[in-house]
């Protein structure tokens, strides 16, 4: 049988934020990484944050 733990959004992205990258991994593995990531809309304001979105470099993109 298995128990449910359950906890405070708030608290858990806190500790995330406040965590070392060893540490933020073992939270992305237990609560999913998506838990982690703001929203597109709040993550991508300018051509450079697409840029970085897609893994690419802006100077590589001919307009």
């Amino acid at each position: 049988m298995s128990e449910m733990l359950t906890a405070e959004k708030g608290k858990v992205l806190t500790a995330y934020d406040k965590a070392k990258s060893g540490r933020k991994v073992f939270l992305e593995n237990l609560f999913g990484i998506k838990t982690f990531q703001p929203n597109i809309t709040e993550r991508i304001k300018t051509f450079d944050d697409v840029c970085k979105e897609m893994g690419v470099s802006p100077k590589k993109i001919h307009l």
